[in-house]
């Protein structure tokens, strides 16, 4: 390399500049050699190491092998780059360029994270810094047999050598990069890495003897990104950080804008499976999720994630990251299964790579056990939950946010199995340590009170679940505004416990405010409006507003047809209210063929025992009976009878109620025996379930 640099018709570099270390140089040796150049470079500083690359530690921190370095001490033995880094931090160099030839030299780089954060562990904070690595942050560097040099070291020196394949004149670090980029990427070999600051990656290393010639194998030449690209002259990297931060401001849909430009542009300049152009397409899949257009964010991530496996390989952190949120976006579309197939292969290469305990690993830990807990697999998912919120409370801290989001989720899943106790005593606790760290006003805070307050609602501490719903109502109303998603979600909650109340009156006027509010927030065909609106005509049918009720379920009713789809489960619960409400209204016909239509997609889309569908049929039952037509309700009320007995039970309370109509069905015929037969199976499950 020193030759390289050197030679006049090259580098050409005074030769005193360019100081080489000797094999046998201790430790003390080539810092105090470091920082005299650093101490006297005014134009370019650069650091060549060529050797091996040591992780140590759990973090995995990135050290360089001397001659004398020992295996069992590697942190008192080898060059730790982080001081190298700090040298260069230190230097009034105007250029400062570092070269890894190393395994595992990616990490003097970085990994790349979810939601675009970048976990760098060295050069982004110098400015005008440029990092070029051999190697990934978990791969190796090759030794190709019958090559003088490592396959990085040789394909780099031919490159400074022979030209870089266009008719500039200098050889830019830019263009090492995508030059060696491309041919690694043709050989399979591991791909190099690189990060620089500001425009250190257009610096000129050595003259391009290619320049000039004609040479047909130079290949097309690829400008910088200029206005005639029809982008803005800046570069691609600030417009890709740019979208990023507008990602994180919640302005996705600006930042799509921005990340499809990027991403073009880049697979044009740099192909479409280079690093950068995975990250913008990574970050774009992202921001398609974000503002819900999934099947764009699914039909991307299933590309990205098989690109990312083949560049990068399948332990990769873009990889991961990428079947990660490509299994979020599954979810997103009801496909549980695809999404606990990924995050269990995710999981795996984590504990495998990273260690059972890395809080990367819990990470996905925990999204997996949210997969178990979906598809029903309900034991396994406590059982992953308790592991991992064990393991977090021992390596973050029992108060760490993220233990507490698993003790949360936790909480949710002994709520779901009855096990009321258990998921208040933890969410309590929760509560207590967000309000002694974060402040009895804080959004969290207030997040874990609420959901302390709907488990009281479930385990039918009603009064006690009203009172907190209130003082948290209260309080996000004062801290984070009347209408904020959170305060009219609470709204809506205690709106639902003063209608189990009978404050039916109560019930309505809140939801009533709750529903203007999300129409004026969000739209009038927001999903959470049209809920917000299917509630009111809930409670408005409760209060014995009839005509108002059935005006809202026939305004969401179309709406939710055409929104999300006839067949949807919100569509068909607005439907099965809007025939009741033509029952009460005495339009029996149009009940009852609302009814049967209902029945039907239920049946079919959910299963002919599903609680759903049986609660359809008896209501379809009823109306029936109130058309005249009581042959049919008395098959149907049979049917549902007996089908409710085997999968709820015989003394549930649905059942006795199907047992009660039965009674008046056969009554209203003259089946009077019949009727006095199903009244005595009725009160002998009643006096069954008293005993109990």
């Amino acid at each position: 390399m020193a030759a390289v640099l050197t030679a006049p018709e090259l580098g050409g570099f005074p030769a005193e500049c360019c100081v080489t270390i000797p094999p046998q140089a201790t430790g003390r040796a080539i810092g105090q050699m470091l920082h005299q150049a650093a101490d006297e470079a005014e134009d370019l500083l650069l650091f060549y190491f060529a050797g091996h690359g040591i992780p140590v530690g759990r973090s995995h921190e990135l050290y360089l092998a001397l001659h004398d370095t020992a295996v069992d001490a590697v942190e008192y033995s080898a060059l730790r780059f982080d001081t190298v880094r700090g040298t260069f931090l230190g230097s009034r160099a105007r250029n400062r360029v570092i070269i890894l030839d190393s395994c595992f030299s990616g990490r003097a780089i970085g990994t790349t994270l979810s939601a675009g954060q970048q976990e760098v562990l060295g050069q982004l904070d110098i400015q005008g810094t440029y990092t070029l690595t051999s190697a990934p942050p978990n791969s190796t560097a090759l030794v190709l047999p019958d090559e003088e040099h490592t396959a990085f070291t040789g394909r780099l020196l031919a490159l400074l050598r022979e030209g870089a394949p266009h008719p500039g004149p200098l050889i830019t670090m830019q263009d090492i990069y995508r030059t060696l980029w491309g041919r690694f990427t043709a050989e399979r070999l591991p791909l190099p890495q690189q990060r620089g600051t500001e425009n250190a990656d257009q610096l000129g290393l050595v003259q391009n003897r290619l320049a000039g010639t004609g040479d047909p194998q130079a290949g097309p030449y690829l400008p910088p990104l200029s206005p005639t690209h029809g982008f803005h002259p800046d570069s691609l990297t600030q417009q890709h950080d740019r979208a990023v931060d507008l990602i994180d401001d919640d302005r996705s849909d600006e930042a799509i804008v921005i990340l499809e430009k990027v991403a073009e542009s880049r697979t044009h300049l740099l192909g479409g499976e280079h690093p950068d152009t995975l990250e913008s397409l990574y970050q774009l899949a992202a921001a398609y999720g974000n503002v819900g257009r999934d099947q764009e964010a699914v039909d991307l991530g299933e590309r990205l994630a098989q690109a990312c496996g083949r560049a990068l390989g399948p332990e990769d952190p873009l990889t991961l990251n990428s079947l990660h949120d490509l299994a979020v976006s599954f979810t997103q579309l009801g496909r549980e299964q695809d999404a606990l197939d990924l995050r269990e292969r995710v999981a795996e290469v984590r504990t495998r790579v990273l260690g059972a305990d890395d809080p990367d690993t819990l990470w996905a830990l925990r999204y997996l056990a949210a997969s178990y807990g979906q598809v029903g697999r309900v034991q396994e998912a406590v059982d992953l939950f308790q592991r991992v919120a064990q393991a977090q409370s021992r390596v973050q801290g029992a108060d760490d946010p993220g233990t507490l989001d698993t003790f949360e989720c936790l909480a949710a899943l002994y709520s779901d199995m009855g096990r009321y106790q258990e998921a208040a005593d933890l969410q309590k606790r929760v509560a207590e340590v967000r309000t002694q760290v974060l402040g009895p006003d804080d959004p969290d805070t207030l997040g874990a009170l609420h959901n302390l307050a709907d488990t009281y609602g479930q385990a039918g501490r009603v009064q006690e679940a009203v009172d907190l719903f209130q003082r948290v109502a209260q309080a996000q109303s004062r801290v984070l505004g009347a209408d904020d998603p959170g305060t009219l979600d609470t709204f809506e909650c205690l709106a639902v416990l003063y209608s189990d109340m009978d404050r039916h009156q109560e019930a309505a006027d809140l939801q009533r405010r709750v529903a203007e509010a999300r129409a004026r927030v969000l739209g009038p065909e927001d999903p959470d409006t049209l809920e917000a609106l299917h509630m009111l005509a809930l409670f408005c049918s409760r209060i014995g507003a009839d005509q108002e009720a059935l005006d809202l379920d026939e305004r969401v009713a179309e709406a939710r047809t055409r929104v999300l789809g006839p067949e949807d489960p919100d569509t068909l619960e607005t439907l099965h209210h809007l025939a009741l409400s033509y029952g009460v209204a005495g339009r029996d016909q149009e009940a009852v063929s609302l009814g049967e239509r209902v029945a039907e997609a239920r049946t079919r889309v959910l299963g002919p025992e599903d609680p759903e569908t049986l609660n359809t049929l008896y209501c379809l039952a009823l109306a029936y009976h109130s058309a005249g037509r009581d042959q049919e309700a008395v098959n149907l009320g049979e049917w549902v009878a007996e089908a409710r007995t085997r999968v709820l039970g015989p003394e549930d309370p649905d059942t006795l109620r199907v047992l009660d109509s039965l009674v008046e069905f056969y009554s209203d015929m003259g089946r009077y025996g019949s009727a006095v037969r199903m009244e005595k199976r009725a009160k002998a499950a009643r006096a069954q379930a008293s005993t109990r």
